[in-house]
């Protein structure tokens, strides 16, 4: 009867390490590939493009730091990019349910003196962590221990890559940590998530991130999950102008062809009447034969 009632109250949150961009971002590509459901699917990443940038220019940031990490095949798949400043650790990429936790903590002390963390937009109590807050904050109010997550955010801090994946079932966490194995993980972990953190961070997934101050971390941009306007999604939009450009030939300066435009990804807020869609990529597919082994 106890087991029972612990699986209906969490969910395994599996956590692999990446000192390899590279291994990283197949490991990601691995996940899309098994149906792993991007909302279930965190990434945090230091953020060096933005770190470089300082103040003068954030707009953008996200799409500097996707390339700057050698993440960019996945941009049009995470939910929640954001890109982050942390003050005493450094900017950060992050992305779904344990980016959505950091970029919306607001830790303040409570009576006791410890920290206590709660979800933007909520006055529910997410946990109490003495003593830690930003990255290491967010790690424990998923579960994992103090040790474990001080452990994690020394690492990224100095430019590891954290994959996470919030599974349903024990079969799926089970099969994720094979995955990550699979991909030259050099740390996997294991924590239960109480199944009211995530009731309270899904809806900041689905919902219009804004470029905002909260607490001890610094929004610096972000992005809603992404319509893609030629793929399925051009009836959500109001400028069908931009859905004629699918398929258009792409020159450089020189004149020269480079390829055509495979899609044109949006911000998903500016479905609200009266917004224009404020295009976040423009995905461009080149080379290949009749569209096999063609590269984007």
């Amino acid at each position: 009867m106890a087991d029972k009632h612990k699986s209906a109250s969490t969910r395994s949150t599996v956590v692999g390490l990446f000192d390899d961009n590279i291994d990283a971002e197949h490991a990601m590509m691995a996940l899309r590939k098994a149906d792993r459901r991007p909302e279930q699917v965190s990434l945090i990443v230091r953020d060096r493009a933005t770190e470089r940038e300082g103040e003068a220019d954030r707009h953008g940031a996200i799409t500097r730091a996707l390339a700057g990490t050698d993440l960019d095949g996945v941009g049009d798949w995470l939910h929640g990019l954001a890109s982050l400043i942390v003050p005493q650790h450094g900017a950060f990429l992050v992305a779904g349910p344990l980016g959505a936790a950091l970029a919306s903590v607001s830790a303040s002390p409570d009576e006791a003196g410890s920290q206590r963390g709660s979800v933007a937009g909520s006055n529910a109590q997410v946990t109490r962590i003495p003593d830690t807050v930003g990255l290491a904050h967010a790690l424990v109010a998923f579960g994992l221990s103090e040790d474990e997550a001080i452990y994690l955010e020394h690492r990224l801090e100095a430019g590891s890559t954290l994959i996470a994946v919030t599974a349903p079932n024990a079969r799926q966490a089970q099969a994720t940590r094979h995955l990550f194995a699979e991909h030259q993980a050099v740390h996997i972990g294991t924590a239960e998530t109480d199944e009211r953190v995530m009731e309270e961070i899904e809806p900041l997934l689905d919902g219009t991130p804004e470029t905002a101050e909260s607490g001890n971390v610094v929004v610096a941009d972000a992005v809603a999950p992404l319509v893609h306007l030629c793929r399925g999604d051009a009836h959500r939009t109001s400028r069908p102008i931009l859905i004629e450009q699918c398929g258009v030939e792409v020159v450089d300066r020189d004149g020269a062809e480079v390829g055509i435009v495979d899609d044109i990804l949006t911000d998903a807020h500016p479905l609200t009447p009266g917004r224009n869609p404020e295009i976040r990529y423009v995905v461009i597919a080149f080379g290949g034969l009749l569209g096999i082994g063609r590269h984007h």
